[in-house]
């Protein structure tokens, strides 16, 4: 009965008077006005026989799953979203494309004002764009003397469960930007962050590098669904780095 009564409630577009409709919404008030079924509702533009575009839109954000809302087209691809009713081939690329832009958005304009000197920082910066990501993706992101952001270059990219790291990938983008540091982040689909034998194996061999280079290696941070894990914190790593340099 709860589901019917919220089905009976749920507005259509006819039902809407004309002011309150997306479209005449979004020139009223504005988009940030707008609620996330309405906004989505614009991209998809119309739905099928039986439901409206906002009809369609609301089915999309309730469907059911782990995330809520728009945070699930972060985890979706264009197969999962054209086995849906209502949502082919176009939609489900104009979806894809709005989220991607979102993403882009996020990361086209860093505050190079502000100090990435915590992991709580760095992922502050890095996470919301990452933490959707479908493949396994590494990034760098190039400091200078202060620890503010220079830029943010996609070092790689492998598949769901693997990636390759090359020292020289990483530290040829740090001496292209004359960065005094870098921090190495990379994403985990699965979801969990905790790191395998081979991200530490991996990041050994970039403090290694970091110590010829002359150029700070930070923290390596993985990235996942709900959290995330600095190798600078959880191994000892730095720790040993800094008793080699002392000659210990």
């Amino acid at each position: 009965m709860a589901a019917e009564s919220g089905r009976r409630e749920r507005p259509r577009m006819r039902d809407l008077p004309p002011g309150e409709r997306p479209y005449e919404r979004a020139e009223r008030v504005g988009v940030r006005e707008l609620t996330d079924a309405e906004l989505l509702a614009l991209i998809l533009r119309s739905g099928d026989r039986r439901r409206n575009a906002l009809d369609l839109a609301y089915t999309l954000l309730t469907l059911p799953g782990h995330e809520e809302g728009l945070e699930r087209l972060n985890h979706m691809s264009a197969e999962e979203l054209r086995s849906l009713p209502g949502i082919g081939r176009i939609k489900s690329l104009q979806l894809l494309a709005a989220v991607e832009l979102g993403r882009r958005t996020s990361r086209s304009q860093p505050d190079r004002s502000a100090q990435l000197s915590s992991p709580e920082q760095v992922a502050a910066v890095v996470a919301p764009d990452m933490r959707g990501l479908v493949n396994e993706q590494l990034r760098v992101l190039l400091l200078d003397a202060k620890n503010r952001l220079i830029r943010s270059a996609r070092v790689s990219e492998g598949g769901l469960a693997s990636l390759m790291i090359d020292p020289r990938d990483v530290f040829r983008e740090a001496i292209r930007a004359n960065a005094a540091g870098l921090i190495l982040v990379h994403n985990h689909p699965s979801g969990d962050p905790s790191p395998s034998a081979q991200d530490i194996k991996a990041t050994e061999a970039l403090l290694a590098a970091s110590r010829l280079l002359g150029v700070r290696l930070q923290d390596h941070m993985i990235i996942g669904h709900e959290g995330y894990v600095s190798l600078r914190e959880q191994t000892t790593l730095w720790r040993q780095q800094e008793r080699f340099r002392d000659g210990q």
